[in-house]
C-alpha cells in the first residue's frame, strides 16, 4: 500500500526517483526499493515523506482515504439540494451505487463520470481531483493567444487554414476541438508543437512503460479511470510474465 502511494505521489509531483531522493537525502535506487515494497522507510523519513507531499502520513500509509471525488460528489449535491435517488434516476444508476460512489466505496466508470460531470455543470478532471486546466492552456485559449500575437482576426485565420470563421470562434470558446489533421496544420502554421497547442506539460519524460501508465490520462478518446491503469498494467504483467 505504501509503496503504490508513494509512487502516485512522486508522479503526481512529476520527479523523478532521483530528484525526490535528492530533497529527502537518500538515493534513488532507495525509492526505488520503497516503490517495489523491497524496503521501508523509517518513522523519521516517513514523516519528511508526509512532510514534502502535504498529506498526512495515515493516508501516506494507507490508513486513511483521499476520497476528493466522493467528496466533490457530496459537495455539488448539497448546493443542488437534490436528494441521492433523484440524482442515481437521472444518470442511469441506481441509489445503492451512488452512495457507493459518495462514500468512496467504488470508482465510477466512464459513462457514469460522464453523466455526472454533465449534470453538475462541471469538468471531469473537477470531479476526480485533477488540476483543472484554465481558459488560456485550453486548446481554444491557446489558439486565440496565438491568433492575437500574430494580429489576426477569427477571419483572417479562417480563410489561412481553410475553415470558416464559426469553426475557429467554436474552438476558441472551447465548444469543438480541431481534427487530427487541422491541429497539425495550425500548429505548423504558428511553428508550435502540438503539445503546446493541447496544452500538455512536457517537461516529465520516462522510459519506464509502469510510469507512462500511471501519467497517462487518455487512451485515444477514452479518459483512464485508476482502474483502467490497474487492468492494463495486468494485461502487461500478465503477458510479460507468460
Amino acid at each position: 500500500m505504501f509503496n503504490d502511494i508513494l509512487k502516485e505521489l512522486r508522479l503526481g509531483k512529476k520527479w523523478t526517483q532521483g530528484e525526490l531522493g535528492q530533497k529527502l537525502h537518500v538515493s534513488d535506487k532507495t525509492i526505488g526499493s520503497w516503490e517495489r515494497g523491497t524496503r521501508q522507510p523509517n518513522l523519521e523519513t516517513i514523516n519528511k515523506i508526509a512532510t514534502i507531499f502535504e498529506v498526512s502520513t495515515d493516508y501516506l500509509l494507507g490508513m486513511g482515504t483521499n476520497n476528493i471525488f466522493g467528496l466533490r460528489l457530496k459537495k455539488l449535491r448539497s448546493k443542488t439540494n437534490e436528494i441521492q435517488d433523484a440524482i442515481a434516476r437521472k444518470i442511469g444508476i441506481s441509489r445503492a451505487v451512488y452512495s457507493h460512489l459518495e462514500n468512496g466505496r467504488n470508482e465510477p466508470d466512464n459513462e457514469t463520470l460522464i453523466k455526472l460531470a454533465s449534470h453538475y455543470n462541471v469538468t471531469t478532471d473537477y470531479l476526480l481531483g485533477h488540476l483543472e486546466r484554465n481558459k488560456n492552456t485550453m486548446i481554444g485559449g491557446k489558439i486565440k493567444q496565438l491568433r492575437k500575437q500574430h494580429h489576426l482576426s477569427q477571419e483572417d485565420l479562417a480563410s489561412k487554414i481553410g475553415v470558416t470563421q464559426t469553426t475557429v470562434t467554436a474552438w476558441e470558446n472551447n465548444k469543438s476541438i480541431p481534427g487530427a489533421d487541422t491541429l497539425l496544420f495550425i500548429a505548423d502554421y504558428f511553428k508550435v508543437s502540438a503539445d503546446e497547442l493541447l496544452g500538455r506539460n512536457t517537461n516529465y519524460h520516462t522510459n519506464n512503460l509502469d510510469e507512462m501508465i500511471d501519467i497517462a490520462d487518455t487512451f485515444g478518446d477514452v479518459f483512464l479511470l485508476p482502474k483502467d491503469k490497474r487492468i492494463i498494467r495486468g494485461i502487461i504483467k500478465g503477458y510479460l510474465d507468460s
